[in-house]
């Protein structure tokens, strides 16, 4: 990412980022028809549950209860793609890593990343630790603990753990009910907070499980800490419908990555009001969604055409004049 940007980001005080808050690690598929785009393959879909062709992204984002902005991105190449052949393979595992060696050298004061069950492996977590940062990842169900001297599965533990062991927690507003316990985990070869949650006071239907490092954590901390990376989710839908994040078709990596730094700039512009115009002002006031904003700019920039065309027809005689002036 630019990094003139990021320092704009760090000097304005609404947007300024703090230890309080988190640095989310994802990844997200940018669906593709031509075959020669750069980049773009046959990627699995998770939500979809089938195989794609499409573009992948591994991106690292800043959020907190009041903000949230994009921080910066690495592109993912399948091992037998001729990028790969070229500037060489690497597993997302990897990229994640050098976005937490670009968040640490920009100096992003969060103390905790967070991530979904893809990204939690012993490589992952010692990088974090390395840094002297915390971390809070989703954990699959079929992870093994140790528990009554053997090893079970978190979805089995979860199955006998009494009801009464739960406690309501809240997160975003929303209740949840968790059951807490440091626990050693057979992947991550280490003790860890388990949280157990589940949406609902009966316990009905598949809880979510979640892991840290951070044993001394109540179950409040650790919920609210992951339930920030949802605003990921929030900013993949808003570039993609909104600012063209899937739009791009350039044949050239140079022009793929130039056009998603660019979305991103302008995701972080509308989220942060940097302009002081009369659009600026709207923002502040009235701007609800990414979407609004985008409208809002639209009917401006519109705006000032119509006026613009107004103003040279006091000037000129023809619309040929006028507009040999406009693209001039």
């Amino acid at each position: 990412m630019n990094d003139q940007r990021l320092r704009v980001l760090q000097d304005d005080p609404k947007m300024r980022w703090h230890g309080k808050g988190v640095i989310i690690i994802d990844d997200t598929l940018m669906k593709k028809t031509g075959k020669k785009i750069p980049g773009a393959g046959k990627l699995y879909e998770h939500t979809g549950n089938r195989f794609v062709h499409a573009q992948n992204i591994v991106t690292s984002h800043y959020a907190d209860w009041r903000k949230h902005y994009p921080l910066s991105f690495r592109q993912y190449y399948k091992e037998d793609s001729k990028e790969a052949q070229r500037y060489g393979f690497k597993t997302k595992i990897q990229l994640a890593m050098e976005l937490i060696d670009d968040a640490e050298e920009r100096g992003v004061v969060a103390e905790t990343y967070v991530a979904d069950s893809w990204f939690l492996c012993k490589d992952i977590v010692d990088y974090i630790e390395s840094h002297e940062k915390n971390w809070v990842i989703a954990a699959k169900s079929n992870l093994q603990m140790w528990d009554n001297n053997q090893w079970i599965s978190l979805s089995e533990y979860a199955g006998q753990t009494p009801k009464k062991l739960y406690r309501r927690a809240y997160a975003g507003g929303e209740p949840y009910w968790v059951h807490t316990r440091t626990v050693k985990l057979k992947s991550l070869s280490r003790k860890v907070k388990l949280v157990v949650s589940y949406d609902n006071e009966k316990l009905g239907g598949d809880p979510l499980f979640i892991v840290s490092n951070v044993t001394f954590w109540d179950r409040n901390r650790i919920l609210r800490a992951y339930c920030l990376r949802h605003l990921i989710e929030t900013f993949y839908r808003d570039a993609k419908q909104h600012l063209g994040l899937e739009g791009c078709q350039l044949r050239t990596l140079k022009g793929i990555q130039r056009h998603w730094t660019l979305v991103f700039t302008a995701y972080s512009i509308l989220k942060q009001g940097v302009v002081g115009s009369s659009l600026c002002k709207w923002l502040n006031a009235r701007l609800q969604t990414i979407g609004d904003g985008c409208r809002y700019a639209a009917n401006q920039l519109l705006e000032s055409l119509v006026m613009l065309v107004y103003k040279l027809a006091a000037q000129y005689q023809t619309p040929a004049e006028i507009m040999r002036v406009i693209t001039m």
